[in-house]
């Protein structure tokens, strides 16, 4: 097996791992409001979920996954404007300081690290569109996973940024999965109810995103002469025996060490053409030094990264 084919099949493991962790957490939110902790029921409506996207995904296909995807997104989109909006205005009220928070939990420098390196999966998914070869073309796909990049970071620490002094406020005494919206409540009342819309068509888009990621890489990796159909369902199976087999942390925990393992081999693919490249030593040595550091940063995730603490 090439490094190249072992990627892809560590890239297709993660992709199901990750479908789990984004209808999971979908769940989360949605029983949370009910105000429903039991689990098996939280799991029984998760794999309700995961049959409505099988479904989906074997009578129309890619295009109608991505139809409900749109719909997601462009919601998601309009109300995360409207949530910075809140926290913006809520900061500049109450002028708190920011990054003065204390843990929740006394935790060392190494396992803050390796927790930390547990959420790498947050940074994946803008390699969706390398399999969607059949529907767009080569610009169109490199012009959105590059675009997609961007606006994440963007939101990302925006987002981060504007709710320090909130959770400076407002402390987190015990972290489960909808431990954030219900902190930023506290301070703003309606964030909850955008957040809950925010948050499960976000989880919902992701999860179908990772579907038609992962349907159409195994496509590629069986080359057998059935259904794409047949690839999305393989996935969401996969996800739906995680969802009972793992909680929401050790998934995407779990994502996180898939995504480490396909950027490893991937990083190692480039280090091996660096090798063969004939630029000057200096610009070689310089690039192979930055590429192992990455190397290194990729075995400590696999290694050791660990799920966020949690009640």
């Amino acid at each position: 097996m090439t490094l190249e084919k072992a990627s892809q099949w560590a890239l297709g493991a993660a992709y199901a791992i990750s479908v789990a962790f984004y209808i999971s957490l979908f769940a989360a939110f949605v029983f949370d409001r009910l105000s429903i902790s039991d689990t098996t029921y939280i799991k029984l409506f998760t794999s309700g979920l995961l049959v409505i996207i099988m479904v989906v995904a074997w009578l129309r296909g890619a295009r109608g996954l991505e139809t409900i995807e749109l719909f997601a997104v462009t919601i998601k989109l309009a109300i995360i404007v409207g949530v910075l909006a809140a926290l913006a205005t809520y900061d500049i009220q109450v002028q708190s300081a920011w990054f003065q928070h204390e843990a929740i939990q006394a935790l060392s420098h190494f396992e803050t690290v390796s927790m930390l390196a547990g959420m790498l999966m947050v940074t994946q998914g803008f390699e969706t569109t390398r399999f969607m070869g059949n529907n767009y073309t080569p610009e169109q796909r490199i012009k959105a996973s590059r675009y997609a990049q961007w606006i994440a970071i963007f939101l990302y620490v925006v987002f981060i940024g504007l709710t320090c002094p909130i959770f400076l406020n407002f402390p987190i005494t015990e972290l489960n999965e909808t431990t954030i919206s219900y902190t930023l409540g506290q301070a703003i009342w309606v964030l909850p109810i955008l957040l809950l819309v925010a948050a499960t068509a976000s989880q919902l888009s992701a999860a179908l995103a990772d579907t038609i990621g992962g349907g159409g890489l195994l496509k590629e990796l069986f080359h057998l002469p059935i259904s794409p159909q047949f690839y999305y369902v393989l996935v969401i199976a996969i996800a739906g025996i995680l969802v009972w087999s793992s909680n929401v942390f050790e998934i995407i925990n779990l994502a996180s060490k898939g995504f480490a393992l396909y950027y490893l081999i991937q990083t190692i693919i480039v280090i091996k053409l660096v090798m063969r490249q004939s630029t000057g030593q200096r610009i070689r040595s310089t690039k192979l030094l930055g590429l192992s550091v990455i190397v290194l940063c990729l075995f400590f995730v696999i290694g050791w990264s660990i799920p966020a603490p949690h009640s």
